[in-house]
């Protein structure tokens, strides 16, 4: 099981891997030029191929819309940090 966390914001899509420890084994920033959506779904479908089991939650100014996509519920930034 692996853990994936993602964060679309105003510039940049940033995504983390975590395995089942919390150590990170993978990360990405990919700034998106105005196009944070279809970014964050193009490094999504690359990174749940790699890491198929897994779990998914979503942050950011266009959090809510990638999390509406593909019918998550997004996750608060700054209450995430609590987690």
């Amino acid at each position: 099981m692996h853990f994936i966390g993602l964060d679309a914001g105003s510039v940049a899509v940033k995504l983390v891997v975590l395995d089942k420890n919390g150590v990170v084994i993978e990360r990405h920033y990919v700034r998106h030029y105005g196009h944070a959506v279809r970014t964050a779904l193009e490094l999504l479908k690359v990174i749940k191929e790699k890491f198929s089991e897994s779990s998914l939650s979503i942050t950011g100014s266009a959090g809510k819309i990638i999390a509406s996509t593909l019918k998550i519920s997004p996750i608060n930034e700054i209450v995430s940090q609590f987690y």
